[in-house]
């Protein structure tokens, strides 16, 4: 005859829900590892149609702020992921504003994120090809290599708030968070 006592039992209950856990698939519980980001703030290109100026060369006062709002929508889905924790670059936007566009500055968003001491560098791109069509890019570098560890671009036909920050939540739902454990 057995005899458990309240401590046995207890031990053989947490055993047994182990097990079944393994059994399942369950492994233990680990830390997820979260990056540091430095997001550089978006940058814009109002392309030409065919050596004609129907559009204006730059962001107009609407798309300016979209571009703002498109970088603080980035940055609070990439931390609300529990991946990617985002420095604060307010102390190099100086450097940062005489760069800019950062997309061309050759390697400079690395060095700025490096000095922040941010792990990826996030690099955004929205491309205006006529009034309403608009493509928007993202890209994450490791900073360390320079290498381009994820990045996404989706094509929207809306120039408006909502249509930019649909592309946006995208292109971090089905590019940069995919295949990463959440």
């Amino acid at each position: 005859m057995l005899v458990f006592n309240m401590v046995d039992a207890k031990r053989f209950m947490v055993g047994i829900c182990a097990l079944v856990m393994l059994s399942m698939g369950v492994g233990p519980v680990t830390a997820k590892e979260v990056r540091k980001v430095a997001i550089f703030p978006f940058d814009m290109i109002v392309e030409r149609q065919n050596n004609f100026d129907l559009l204006p060369p730059t962001a107009n006062e609407a798309e300016k702020k979209r571009l703002l709002l498109l970088n603080k929508k980035l940055g609070e889905l990439l931390e609300a992921s529990g991946s990617f924790s985002r420095v604060d670059l307010s102390a190099l936007s100086e450097k940062i504003e005489k760069a800019s566009p950062i997309f061309e500055c050759k390697g400079c968003d690395l060095e700025f994120a490096k000095e922040a001491g941010a792990e990826i560098s996030v690099v955004g791109l929205v491309r205006k090809s006529t009034s309403v069509l608009i493509n928007i890019s993202i890209f994450l570098r490791e900073v360390s290599s320079g290498k381009v560890i994820k990045a996404g671009a989706v094509s929207i036909r809306e120039n408006d708030d909502a249509g930019w920050l649909r592309g946006v939540r995208y292109i971090v739902r089905n590019k940069i968070l995919a295949g990463l454990s959440q």
